[in-house]
């Protein structure tokens, strides 16, 4: 998991440099917040009848990101 914790990381600076992510933000524990989402994302999609709850869970967390 640390190359796909490394590859969000290194995303979420570029993107700080850019102006683009909160100067405040921390890009490490943000790409783990990621990790975490996304991983546990696809493990529920796998056993959950419904995804549409997991779309919820999605927006939000990309809601976190945007602001």
């Amino acid at each position: 998991m640390q190359p796909l914790e490394d590859i969000f990381t290194t995303t979420l600076t570029h993107a700080q440099t850019l102006g683009e992510l909160d100067s405040q933000a921390n890009p490490r524990n943000l790409a783990r917040l990621l990790l975490c989402t996304t991983q546990g994302v696809a493990l529920l999609g796998l056993v959950m009848d419904n995804n549409s709850k997991l779309a919820g869970a999605v927006e939000s967390l990309l809601s976190l990101l945007e602001n």
